[in-house]
C-alpha cells in the first residue's frame, strides 16, 4: 500500500512538473501573453472642407471699385468695406467665368433617393418572404439612411437667400457695408451654395473628391451690376467636413472629439454629425477655434487624430473572425484554447483595443449582453492557428 502511495505521489509531481514546465515552455515560445489596460491614438488622413457662416456681397451698381479693407482684416457691422465710383472712361468687363460650374453636379438628386428607398423597401419584402433574416437587417440599416437623407432634403427651405446687397449710394459713390461683423475677403471658388451646413447631406463625396477646388481673388478695378465684390465671414470659428472611407467608421462617433492636424497647426474638434453614403462617411466637425487664412480656403488635407481608445489591449495576430465577429482564444483552466468574441474599440497596425468583462451588442438582436475578455485573461498569439 505504501508502494502505492508512493507511486501515486511520483506520478503527480511528474504532472505537476511537466504543467510548469509546459507553462514556462509556451512563455519561453511567446505562445500566449495576459491582458492588460492600453489606449491608442488613432490617425486617420483625410480630405477636409471648411464650412463657414459667410454672407456673400454683390453690387446693385457700376464703375470703380475703391477697396477699403485689407484682406483677412475684421469688420464691424455696416462698417464701410469698398465705393463704388462711377466712371464713363471705362467700359464694362466681358462676362466673367463662371465660378460655379464645377459645383454642379454634385448633389445628390431627390428622384435618385426615391428610387433607393422604393428598391430596398421591395427588397426587404422579397428577403423576408424567403428568410433571409441576416440580409432584411443590412438592407433596413440602408433604408433608414435613404429615409434619413429623404427627411434632410425636405427640410430645406425651398427659398434659399443669395447673394446680398448691402450698400448706400448718391449720384457718384455707392458706398458697400458689412451687413455684419466678421472677417473680409475677396476669394471664392463657386462653392458657396453648395457647403451650407444644412445642404452637406446632399453632396454626393465621391464626385467631390474627384475635384479640385479652385480659390480665385474677384478683386476688381471695375464692377459691374451683380457683381460679387466680396464676403464677411464669422471670424469665431467654423466647421470642418471630413471626407473618410466608410471602413473608418468604427472610428467615428457623434460627441467624440479629435485632434484636426494641417499642415502648419492643429485644434481640437468635435464630431456633430456623421454623413453616410455608399463608399465614404461626411464626418462633421466643430470647432470654437480657427486657422490662418480660413476664410479663403476651401479644400484642405487635414489628419484626424482621434482621441485615445481605453481598454485592454490585444495584439492584433490574436484576432480571429468567426462567423463575422471577431474574437480571440483564451487559455481555460484546463489548458485548453477556448475562442472569445471581442468588442474592438479601435485598432492601429499592431494592437487592439477592446472592451472588457461584456460588452452589448447593438446589431438589430435586442442587444444581447456578451461575456468577453478579463483582465489578465492569457490569450494566444497567431489566434489562426488554434481552434477548439
Amino acid at each position: 500500500m505504501k508502494g502505492y502511495l508512493k507511486g501515486l505521489v511520483a506520478i503527480g509531481l511528474m504532472v505537476g512538473i511537466g504543467y510548469i514546465g509546459f507553462r514556462a515552455f509556451s512563455q519561453e515560445t511567446d505562445q500566449f501573453y495576459s491582458l492588460t489596460y492600453g489606449t491608442i491614438d488613432h490617425t486617420i488622413e483625410a480630405t477636409g472642407y471648411i464650412i463657414r457662416n459667410e454672407a456673400v456681397l454683390a453690387t446693385e451698381s457700376e464703375g470703380l471699385v475703391r477697396y477699403l479693407v485689407a484682406e483677412g482684416q475684421k469688420v464691424r457691422k455696416n462698417e464701410s468695406v469698398a465705393h463704388i465710383v462711377k466712371d464713363a472712361s471705362y467700359a464694362a468687363e466681358e462676362n466673367p467665368v463662371d465660378f460655379e460650374e464645377a459645383a454642379r453636379g454634385l448633389q445628390v438628386d431627390l428622384e435618385k433617393i426615391n428610387y433607393e428607398i422604393n428598391y430596398l423597401h421591395t427588397k426587404i419584402i422579397n428577403d423576408l418572404s424567403r428568410g433571409s433574416y441576416q440580409a432584411v437587417y443590412q438592407l433596413k440599416e440602408a433604408l433608414n439612411l435613404a429615409l434619413n437623407k429623404r427627411q434632410r432634403y425636405n427640410e430645406i427651405l425651398q427659398t434659399q437667400s443669395g447673394p446680398q446687397v448691402h450698400e448706400t449710394s448718391n449720384e457718384e459713390i455707392t458706398e458697400l457695408k458689412s451687413p455684419g461683423s466678421g472677417v473680409i475677403t475677396y476669394y471664392f471658388d463657386g462653392y458657396e451654395d453648395v457647403f451650407r451646413i444644412t445642404d452637406l447631406f446632399r453632396i454626393d463625396f465621391e464626385k467631390l473628391l474627384a475635384q479640385e477646388i479652385d480659390v480665385t481673388n474677384r478683386s476688381t478695378q471695375f464692377a459691374r451690376v451683380g457683381d460679387l465684390i466680396y464676403k464677411v465671414v464669422d471670424s469665431n470659428a467654423f466647421s470642418l467636413l471630413a471626407v473618410v472611407p466608410r471602413e473608418a467608421m468604427d472610428y467615428m462617433k457623434i460627441g467624440a472629439t479629435a485632434n484636426l492636424e494641417f499642415e502648419y497647426e492643429s485644434i481640437p474638434g468635435r464630431i456633430v454629425d456623421i454623413y453616410y453614403q455608399e463608399g465614404y462617411l461626411g464626418v462633421l466637425f466643430d470647432t470654437d477655434q480657427i486657422i490662418s487664412d480660413f476664410q479663403k480656403i476651401r479644400q484642405v488635407k487635414v489628419k484626424l487624430q482621434l482621441s485615445n481608445f481605453k481598454g485592454l489591449k490585444i495584439e492584433n495576430s490574436s484576432l480571429v473572425k468567426r462567423d463575422g465577429q471577431y474574437g480571440v482564444y483564451v487559455m481555460s483552466l484546463k489548458d485548453k484554447p477556448v475562442w472569445v468574441r471581442v468588442r474592438i474599440l479601435g485598432y492601429d497596425e499592431e494592437y487592439a483595443i477592446v472592451a472588457r468583462d461584456s460588452f452589448v451588442t447593438d446589431e438589430g438582436d435586442g442587444g444581447v449582453k456578451v461575456s468577453t475578455v478579463s483582465l489578465h485573461d492569457e490569450v494566444l498569439r497567431h489566434g489562426s492557428k488554434y481552434s477548439e
